[in-house]
């Protein structure tokens, strides 16, 4: 069986949730999760040196490059909001070949291209509760089943 990595993208307000939800189901089904950006303490509207923004655009940049599957938590709460990140990290994914899967709204037209591979509409998911958890696992569940098919072509 091979072992999967996935990028969980984000806008910085969803960090906790990326953190605390998405990345411990991904986790239970044996993903590794590569997206450091989880863990940071300052989101970049906070005050940051020019240099220090420019490296964590790189560190982001390169958790997508090494990852095997891109993934978006985007809910329809966040629709036309946030930085943008996420949305810059999606393309570059694209650009690069990566299995995309979105989790919530689809936005821009990039979101309809063929490989964008699912796209589950999850307004419900916005806390830590015990059916949000239960939605996540299963929600991980396919995207597995999904890249192992990806695996075999």
């Amino acid at each position: 069986m091979t072992k999967h990595s996935v990028y969980i993208a984000s806008d910085f307000r969803n960090k906790d949730f990326c953190r605390t939800v998405l990345r411990p189901a991904f986790e239970a089904q044996g993903f590794t999760v590569i997206s450091r950006w989880h863990f940071e303490e300052a989101a970049l509207d906070s005050i940051l040196t020019d240099a220090q923004r420019a490296t964590v655009a790189e560190v982001d940049l390169h958790d997508v490059s090494v990852t095997d599957g891109f993934v978006m938590y985007n809910p329809q709460s966040m629709h036309r909001s946030g930085s943008g990140g996420r949305h810059v990290e999606t393309g570059f994914a694209l650009a690069i070949g990566k299995p995309i899967f979105i989790l919530g709204a689809r936005e821009p037209v990039f979101h309809w291209l063929p490989e964008v591979l699912g796209c589950w509409p999850l307004d419900h998911l916005t806390a830590p509760a015990q059916d949000t958890i239960a939605d996540a696992r299963k929600i991980v569940t396919e995207i597995k089943a999904l890249m192992t098919e990806e695996d075999k072509k």
